[in-house]
């Protein structure tokens, strides 16, 4: 925990979009100090089939859930901390979207192997 998810759409623009995208967001929560490196899990996923709105705009939509204990300023934090990584690698969609959500840690199950 925690887990940062990215959905993006099939016309995202750039080569190695998943790749790009997952290693800007995984270095910002690394970044943020709010966890430890060794426990953020960071994955992409290109949505196969996507319409927004009445059109065809692109986008990415960045999910990150963490565990109670931050306050809305780390949160918004973390969130401004993405949009900057995500702008670093030039990137580009017609949106992006974000949203932290805490988990309950009674409704979460870890299990090492």
């Amino acid at each position: 925990m925690p887990h940062c998810i990215i959905d993006f759409s099939a016309n995202v623009p750039g080569y190695d979009v998943a790749e790009g995208l997952t290693r800007a967001c995984h270095s910002a929560m690394v970044a943020s100090g709010l966890f430890e490196p060794a426990s953020i899990k960071t994955r992409a996923h290109q949505a196969e089939a996507a319409k927004t709105g009445e059109g065809d705009d692109s986008f990415i939509h960045v999910n990150i859930s963490i565990m109670p204990g931050r306050s809305s300023e780390q949160k918004r934090a973390l969130m401004d901390a993405i949009a900057v990584a995500i702008d670093g690698v030039e990137i580009q969609a017609s949106s992006l979207t974000m949203e932290v959500r805490e988990l309950e840690k009674a409704h979460y199950f870890k299990k090492l192997t």
